[in-house]
């Protein structure tokens, strides 16, 4: 945490108030080519721009009238950076708005599709225990565990890598009328095919997020199982996440909306 003091020394009413002049001027030259229109990009600041020459040279003329316009004329450098970065501010909560509309729409168009679908979960048929019966199938043959399940529909995706194309669409399985579609995608990261997977419902229409089919099979089968039966749970979530983003709107709005404060004094 060293610091060091710079001392600027000159003699008042000599030509050294013309030579602070001039570093001014190049100063603001400089200043220039530092700086953008563009409210987004950030700026240079050298350790020197703490020292305004501009200030020096008024100074050191001995004018009062040229000392007062050194001073507004740096408060107004100071006003336009204050601005110019509430601008840029104000920007942000735009794109922060425009953000929050996207995400509400998509939970909202989640919630309406759970909204059909969740009623389908009393169809499932349950044993005496209460608990459901778990009925899936792959490829025309039946399986009753989530292990013979995830072991089935891995043998689909794999067989698929190997010998179906890049965005190649099937049928990877069904538990409760509930439909498995995968896809075959490329990783270029790891230079493979891999299938990612996603959740239909008996409506034809798409449950939660696409994802990676699991290599293990009880991983695999749980995975389908948990989309299924958790569907209560995410549109609790979806209506918490709306909830957040119509605050968060809220807020950002009233930042937009606000003014410079500095206004009248600029």
């Amino acid at each position: 945490n060293n610091k060091v003091k710079a001392f600027y020394y000159a003699t008042e009413r000599t030509l050294d108030a013309s030579m602070y002049n001039t570093v001014s001027q190049k100063a603001k030259f400089i200043a220039q080519l530092k700086t953008t229109a563009n409210a987004d990009v950030r700026t240079v600041k050298d350790i020197e721009e703490d020292v305004d020459m501009g200030s020096m040279a008024a100074e050191l003329s001995g004018d009062p009238v040229f000392k007062e316009k050194a001073n507004l004329q740096k408060r107004i450098t100071e006003l336009t950076q204050l601005e110019k970065s509430f601008k840029s501010k104000k920007y942000d909560f735009e794109n922060k708005i425009r953000h929050c509309e996207t995400r509400i729409k998509a939970f909202e168009k989640q919630v309406t599709i759970l909204k059909k679908t969740i009623p389908l979960l009393e169809s499932i048929p349950k044993d005496e225990k209460g608990e459901f019966i778990f009925l899936a199938k792959v490829a025309g043959p039946n399986y009753g565990t989530v292990g013979e399940f995830g072991i089935a529909m891995i043998s689909e995706a794999e067989h698929a890598k190997k010998y179906q194309p890049t965005g190649y669409i099937f049928v990877l399985g069904e538990l409760w009328n509930f439909k498995v579609l995968g896809k075959v995608e490329h990783s270029f990261l790891e230079n493979k095919n891999q299938v990612s997977r996603e959740l239909m419902s008996p409506l034809n229409d798409k449950i939660g997020e696409t994802k990676e089919l699991p290599f293990g099979e009880m991983a695999a089968g749980l995975q389908i199982k948990q989309a299924i039966l958790d569907m209560p749970k995410d549109m609790e979530r979806f209506f918490r996440n709306i909830q957040k983003e119509k605050q968060d709107m809220e807020e950002y709005s009233r930042q937009l909306n606000s003014m410079f404060p500095y206004k009248e004094e600029l």
